[in-house]
């Protein structure tokens, strides 16, 4: 075996120097070497002059060309998503590769109730984050919540309107990059628009009329007190790296903000900025799994306030997890009592509160290297694709949009576009007008589904074990976030599906859905549907959804015509009030047919 390993070291050296020895060719195209003697050439041959070269290592040389495509092959196959933050509240030292960017959406929301029902004071966020050159990484970002106080302000006649939106832009520098130690400086300017009091209808406050007008938290006066701040934060995070598993992060942190609000209708005490001391640790247990926990001291000014509006400082602390599903694709989950989502705004805890909140991140990095050398390991079956009011587990596939319309009986249609965004990812996005009927419209269709409104919502599913294979069992995950736009009121929810598919062959498939809505209160039920292609372009689909809580039982047939690989039309009879996300768990008053187009490109 040493013999061979020799063998083939030196054969492979030989090749890099000699190449001109070694002729490759093909069996079908060999051709007979003629050689023809040329008299009289017009070249002469000049004496060589040798020269001898000192401190020349051929070693290193050669090791040099190994390693470039070594590192090529690295950087191509490594998942590039890093944790450039421990949570909101402590960055990291580390910064994006340079000319790679990617985007985040981001979502906190108290585990409580609060006085406002369900999971008031949510706080969304999207980021884009570039890696300009070495070393440099720069970010721009936009964040608002815009619910009441969380928890019950006694001293005030209403419960108080909150409205925090911000938006800014941030830049990381790693000035120090060691073998083993980091140094870098995190800043960020951001514009933040207070507003306590009032109505906050609508996104922000644009949109639909007010229903009730609040006190704002100086005094019982209704009418608003809006402000219009500039804010800022400089971190500077030191990062040790016990091992390419193991880090440790050091961070200074100074947050100017400001420590008083108000106009003519009220004033008073505000944060003010704040100085601490941020550590956290990170572990890598898996190429594809990084956790992390972190905390932050405050050290002057205060970071939060109470019930009896009384400001205080507070610990922030944070764990959570990174997985990245494939190079292009990951979720980050975590669990902090940090309500901000801006670097400036990271240390403030949830107003009127400090208790635990969950955090939900998608990370898209477009730079992620997808081999399309190797064939496509997940299985696509246009026919399965897409389906009503229950899901399953089939994906478009990288680089591939599906468009669909669908219209039905008594004024309701939607609008959905799909991309796929990698092998294992679908992103899509919809917009669906409800029926004008008004007949029988239960408690929750009256909050979210009214007649003659529109909902618009943004979500995805990932594929999170199997590949869809024939006789598999699969497993995946959908996501999305719905509010409801330009009428009364703009109430939002949050729906997740758990989709569970069994794919007996290419021509039948089962699913078992447990489905989740976050509103101001749970609703809750279980889908189970089945996919049969009775002949080349015919496939039925009939699916049912059971309701388990503050939900209602509903029925779904439709029969899909496949044009081609391509296209295809449902034709469909239901009684589910919609397809799009809360709307499969409830009934409608009639039933309902209609059709749906949809095509790939």
């Amino acid at each position: 075996m040493k013999i061979l390993k020799k063998f083939l070291k030196f054969s492979f050296i030989y090749v890099l120097i000699y190449p001109s020895k070694i002729v490759l060719t093909d069996n079908s195209q060999k051709e007979i070497i003629k050689w023809k003697r040329i008299d009289n050439s017009s070249y002469e041959l000049k004496n060589l002059n040798w020269e001898k070269i000192d401190d020349f290592n051929f070693q290193k040389e050669i090791n040099n060309k190994i390693n470039f495509t070594e590192k090529k092959k690295k950087i191509s196959d490594e998942f590039p998503v890093g944790l450039i933050q421990l949570g909101n509240t402590v960055p990291t030292a580390h910064t994006l590769q340079e000319s790679l960017w990617n985007v985040y959406g981001d979502q906190v929301f108290p585990i409580t109730k609060g006085e406002s029902g369900g999971s008031a004071n949510q706080n969304y966020s999207i980021f884009l984050n570039s890696g300009v050159k070495k070393n440099m990484m720069f970010s721009t970002f936009f964040s608002i919540t815009d619910d009441p106080l969380h928890k019950k302000v006694s001293i005030r006649n209403s419960q108080p309107s909150n409205l925090w939106l911000n938006l800014g832009s941030s830049l990381k520098y790693k000035f120090f990059d060691g073998e083993k130690v980091d140094f870098a400086i995190d800043t960020a300017l951001e514009y933040w628009k207070v507003k306590s009091g009032g109505c906050n209808s609508g996104f922000g406050s644009i949109g639909g009329s007010c229903e009730s007008q609040s006190s704002n938290i100086f005094n019982n006066n209704i009418e608003p007190v809006v402000n219009d701040n500039i804010i800022g934060s400089i971190a500077i995070p030191t990062t040790y790296d016990f091992s390419k598993s193991l880090n440790l992060t050091l961070v200074p942190k100074f947050s100017y903000l400001p420590d008083s609000q108000g106009n003519q209708f009220g004033s008073g005490k505000f944060y003010g900025s704040n100085f601490g001391l941020g550590f956290g640790l990170s572990y890598k247990p898996h190429k594809k799994l990084k956790t992390y926990s972190s905390f932050y001291i405050p050290l002057t000014g205060n970071n939060s306030f109470n019930q009896d509006l009384i400001f205080e400082k507070k610990t922030i602390s944070t764990i959570g997890f990174l997985y990245s599903f494939d190079a292009k694709t990951a979720f980050e989950g975590y669990l902090t009592n940090s309500y901000g989502s801006t670097p400036s705004t990271s240390i403030l805890t949830l107003p009127s509160s400090n208790e635990l909140i969950l955090g939900s991140r998608f990370i898209y990095t477009p730079g992620g290297f997808l081999s399309k050398k190797e064939p496509d390991p997940i299985k696509r079956n246009q026919y399965f694709l897409s389906n009503l009011s229950v899901n399953n587990t089939f994906l478009l596939g990288y680089n591939k949009i599906l468009s669909e319309l669908d219209i039905s009986g008594g004024g309701s249609f939607w609008k959905r576009l799909k991309f796929g965004i990698s092998d294992k990812f679908d992103f899509d996005i919809s917009w669906e007008t409800f029926s004008n009927s008004k007949k029988g419209i239960n408690h929750f269709e009256s909050q979210y589904l009214s007649p003659s409104s529109n909902s618009a919502r943004i979500g995805g599913k990932v594929l999170l074990f199997g590949n869809n294979s024939n006789n598999s069992f699969n497993g995946a995950l959908r996501l999305s976030l719905g509010r409801k736009v330009f009428s009364d009121n703009w109430n939002g929810y949050f729906f997740s599906e758990l989709i569970n598919s069994y794919n007996v062959n290419s021509n039948l498939s089962f699913q078992l859905n447990p489905k989740l809505a976050n509103t101001n209160e749970l609703i809750s039920g279980v889908g189970v549907s089945a996919d049969y292609k009775i002949t080349k372009n015919f496939t039925i689909k009939t699916e049912h959804n059971i309701a388990v809580e503050n939900a209602e039982n509903n029925t779904t047939f439709a029969l899909r015509k496949s044009f081609n690989a391509d296209k295809f039309l449902d034709i469909y009879s239901s009684n589910a009030y919609s397809f799009i996300d809360m709307g499969q768990l409830q009934r409608s008053s009639n039933q309902k047919y209609g059709l749906r187009f949809g095509i790939i490109f």
